[in-house]
């Protein structure tokens, strides 16, 4: 039932190889997130991350943290012959934060952008309302003294302050651009790597004649299955679809048509460009 719910596959199947006793490294990442525009919003955010499968639990985190800070021993002796992923180096840390934390960032700070957004597109609303009446009424000016038969230089002044007011819209309207702008920060706070025992589910992968091997984790602590992620973006949306190319497996958005040449290709092999036509 854990895996029916999880490995839901759109163009794919899968099987179970084996469920056994394992132990894993979690790395437990806290960071500081900033967000400034017009106001200033502040949130923690945590990742945890499986260095065995690089998969984020975050149904992991507050169950792991109340466990640990209910530990009256900080440290506990582990089996010396117990086989565990190498840890990751700082590099591999750096890249894979960089590449999982944009997504969750606009997440945390959806209702501080659509407050910024709804706000700019009432100034926004102001300031065409209040330009298109100038506008209106230099353009009547202008019809006007054409009607009464007014001289060049008097329709060429009405003319440059038609377009004075055309300017000035344009200025205000980069201003309030620069005013909601969002600029986003976030900090290491802290860093923590434990190992603990899982269930290990050994899955193979099967798309036409490729076949590859993966696995996930059940925590007893989380009680919950690992989420499989986009192998793109990362995001645990479904179903999960595996590119041919190199069995990567998508989300929905990451192996959609190309928007050019309607071509279906994957975001993972062709980050930059779709394959067939380059757009």
């Amino acid at each position: 039932k854990l895996l029916k719910n999880e490995m839901v596959m759109g163009n794919a199947t899968y099987r179970l190889k084996e469920m056994v006793e394992a132990r894993t490294r979690y790395l437990l990442l806290t960071f500081r997130l900033t967000a400034i525009s017009d106001e200033k919003r502040d949130d923690i955010l945590h990742l945890g991350i499986n260095e065995s499968n690089s998969i984020i639990s975050d149904d992991l985190v507050d169950p792991l943290f109340s466990y640990l800070n209910s530990l009256k021993e900080t440290c506990v002796a582990r089996p010396e012959d117990e086989k565990l992923p190498a840890p990751w180096t700082d590099k591999q840390v750096r890249d894979f934060v960089k590449k999982a934390l944009p997504g969750r960032i606009r997440t945390r700070f959806t209702p501080f952008l659509s407050g910024m957004e709804r706000r700019m597109g009432k100034d926004m609303d102001r300031l065409y309302t209040y330009h298109t009446d100038l506008q209106n009424e230099a353009a009547k000016r202008l019809e006007d003294k054409k009607a009464k038969g007014a001289d060049e230089k008097d329709l060429e002044k009405e003319q440059m302050k038609f377009a004075t007011i055309k300017r000035e819209y344009q200025a205000k309207v980069a201003d309030l651009g620069r005013k909601y702008a969002i600029h986003a920060e976030f900090d290491l706070v802290s860093a923590l790597r434990l190992t603990m025992p899982v269930y290990r589910f050994n899955l193979l992968i099967m798309r036409r004649k490729g076949k590859r091997e993966l696995h996930l984790d059940y925590n007893p602590i989380s009680r919950r299955l690992e989420t499989l992620p986009c192998e793109k973006c990362l995001s645990p949306s479904k179903p999960h679809l595996v590119c041919d190319d190199s069995l990567h497996l998508l989300c929905p958005a990451c192996m959609s048509p190309c928007p050019s040449c309607d071509k279906t290709y994957c975001r993972a092999c062709y980050p930059a460009k779709c394959p067939k036509c380059g757009h």
